[in-house]
């Protein structure tokens, strides 16, 4: 990950600090920082049509309103095949929520800030692992699984009115929330 943030010219940092135990290889993360930030950077990333594994249109407009109702503007990414190595190292490097169905795309998550949460929209293809939930975990951040079902145009949650409580976990668990909390939002 230091590696990757190097090679774009992006501040070591953002990693936040590491203890080296002696001449061993490894290294113990140590806690993240509270956020700098009050409201966190959101990027949803998407998936071709193909396969099958996406997002219906409706839904990621009802998706989209939920996060800009909480104050936070997703944004939609990638046009991977666009888009250089340094290009999207960047763009997760500032996010601190990341959206997305499972798939490869997910994997981005290790180059952001220590402290993101990753929202994992599982489908109905029964082919989910925990690999992604690892990967955020070892970053110190949060996890949110969410089971959607096939819609007319791509995976959904029914209600509608469902997205809202996704942005208000996604958010609560940024913060360090517990979002089953009866104080939790939404």
């Amino acid at each position: 990950v230091r590696a990757g943030w190097r090679t774009c010219g992006l501040p070591v940092d953002r990693d936040g600090p590491t203890v080296r135990l002696g001449n061993a290889s490894s290294a113990v993360a140590l806690p993240p920082r509270p956020h700098a930030r009050a409201t966190p950077s959101a990027v949803f990333v998407a998936r071709s049509r193909q396969g099958g594994r996406h997002l219906g249109a409706r839904a990621y407009d009802a998706l989209a309103a939920a996060f800009r109702s909480a104050g936070v503007e997703l944004r939609h990414c990638c046009e991977w095949s666009t888009m250089s190595a340094c290009e999207q190292v960047a763009l997760f490097a500032g996010a601190g929520i990341v959206v997305g169905m499972h798939g490869a795309g997910l994997t981005n998550i290790a180059f952001t800030p220590r402290g993101s949460v990753l929202v994992e929209l599982k489908g109905w293809y029964k082919n989910e692992n925990d690999l992604f939930r690892k990967v955020v975990q070892a970053r110190w951040g949060g996890y949110v699984g969410v089971n959607t079902e096939p819609g007319e145009d791509g995976a959904t949650l029914q209600p509608a009115s469902a997205w809202d409580r996704v942005a208000a976990c996604a958010l609560a668990v940024w913060r360090g929330r517990d979002p089953l909390a009866p104080d939790a939002e939404g």
